[in-house]
């Protein structure tokens, strides 16, 4: 079909025709609708780059961008792609930076690039819900770390080329290899960035790649009962697969589904069933409540969320390499952590628990003292009580010291958000734990 009334008349007159068109849509089949919206983009495409030139010279008071950001006295001085040069006063200097048109002001619409096209008043209502084939599944990373396997996905924000996945997926690790369903390895990054509010963290990526899945509308297109399909490595097993659903409830930073994610489905994306755009990245279970309240409401199940992305979120820029060493240093406080709470309990120095850390340093100090205990016990003169109690008070302000010198470098304010509050809550744990193993040696005195 063509596409009518599209020409030079203006932004607002664009946005209208594009709202009627997106009407019609809605009553078409599904490769009707296809074909529509690509010669929509071609005529949007022209249209863009046209009012794109037009821009040059513009000036505003006070330039606001949809993120609330304000630039006075704003000149543009050029323009080109998918970006605007202005020009600005920052308290009496002039100053220069590159705004990406999506970020700009709302009547700047018009400019965003036809890849990026919004045909919004499609809904899941009116559509009809597609297994996602090979063309989603071939933008769905499976990453392999040394300390667990996840899921991420391949997108496209703001003219550049993204890995997203959950924070959690990357943290604790040393090392990550990251490996496309055809067996391609993607080895070249650029920048890495955290979400300042949510279980969620992009990369991006500088190599060549075709096929790019596409963020839901930043405003907002999460709706309760819309068709979902979870995509991910189920189970760490190395092969990428959906789950159906549907979004059983919608907060400002997060969805829940009841797709059957597990283990392994972290950081991949939830996806529109109609129009496989990504509303979310899978993040985290929550345990069924046992309680009378929750009988027979899906409170008593296995709750399933993830963290939305059909919204705007603040980006901290941070070296990869000082995240995963942020999540190292967590989990190396949790093991003392748990190391302590076992090692100040000698009942528990058989359990299964503690040998979970047999190659600890810590255990291997218990190993010794047990064997020392163990000898001396089969002598003629045996272990006195004062021996006993030296012993494991030494042991214990051993503990101690170790715990001192491993807080000394942690400093939890300097992280990102998502191993911040992570952090203080392990230091919380460490406080109590600190003074038990005091009042333990107190004790033994």
């Amino acid at each position: 079909m063509m596409i009518r009334g599209i020409g030079w008349i203006g932004v607002a007159s664009v946005s209208l025709c594009v709202a009627a068109f997106s009407e019609e849509v809605g009553s078409m089949s599904l490769s009707e609708a296809e074909v529509a919206i690509e010669e929509l983009a071609k005529s949007h495409e022209a249209l863009r780059v046209f009012a794109l030139e037009g821009l040059i010279g513009r000036r505003y008071d006070a330039l606001e961008t949809k993120t609330g950001k304000v630039f006075k006295d704003a000149v543009v001085k050029g323009a080109s792609g998918r970006t605007v040069e202005i020009g600005y006063s920052d308290e009496g200097l002039d100053r220069v930076t590159m705004l990406d048109v999506e970020e700009g002001p709302e009547a700047w619409s018009v400019l965003v690039p036809s890849s990026r096209l919004k045909i919004t008043s499609v809904d899941a209502s009116k559509g009809r819900v597609v297994q996602p084939g090979d063309k989603v599944a071939q933008a769905i990373v499976v990453i392999e770390g040394d300390a667990g396997v996840g899921t991420g996905f391949l997108a496209e924000s703001g003219g550049k080329l993204y890995l997203y996945t959950a924070a959690h997926v990357l943290s604790g690790n040393q090392k990550l290899a990251v490996k496309l369903q055809s067996g391609r390895r993607i080895t070249k990054f650029g920048k890495f960035e955290a979400s300042g509010g949510a279980d969620l963290v992009r990369i991006e990526v500088l190599e060549e790649f075709a096929g790019p899945l596409q963020l839901g509308d930043a405003g907002g297109q999460s709706k309760q009962e819309m068709p979902v399909f979870a995509a991910g490595n189920s189970g760490g097993g190395g092969t990428v697969g959906f789950l159906e659903g549907k979004i059983q409830g919608v907060g400002a930073e997060s969805i829940e589904i009841d797709a059957d994610v597990i283990q392994g489905n972290s950081g991949g994306p939830i996806i529109d069933g109609v129009t496989h755009e990504v509303l979310g990245v899978v993040t985290h279970l929550v345990a069924a409540r046992k309680d009378q309240w929750a009988k027979e409401t899906r409170f008593s199940e296995i709750r399933r969320f993830g963290c939305r992305v059909d919204r705007r979120w603040d980006w901290d820029e941070v070296p990869i390499g000082s995240f995963l060493k942020e999540g190292q240093q967590i989990k190396e406080l949790t093991d003392l952590n748990n190391l302590m709470i076992l090692a100040l309990q000698p009942e528990e120095w058989d359990s299964g628990e503690l040998r979970e850390y047999e190659d600890h340093r810590v255990v291997k100090e218990i190993r010794v003292l047990q064997e020392w205990f163990e000898k001396r016990s089969r002598s003629s003169t045996g272990v006195s009580e004062s021996d006993r109690k030296k012993k494991i008070a030494s042991f214990f302000s051993g503990l101690r010291t170790s715990s001192k010198q491993q807080m000394r470098d942690f400093k939890p304010e300097r992280f990102v958000w998502f191993h911040r509050e992570m952090a203080q809550q392990v230091v919380l744990l460490r406080d109590e734990i600190d003074e038990t193993c005091d009042d333990a040696i107190n004790n033994l005195r």
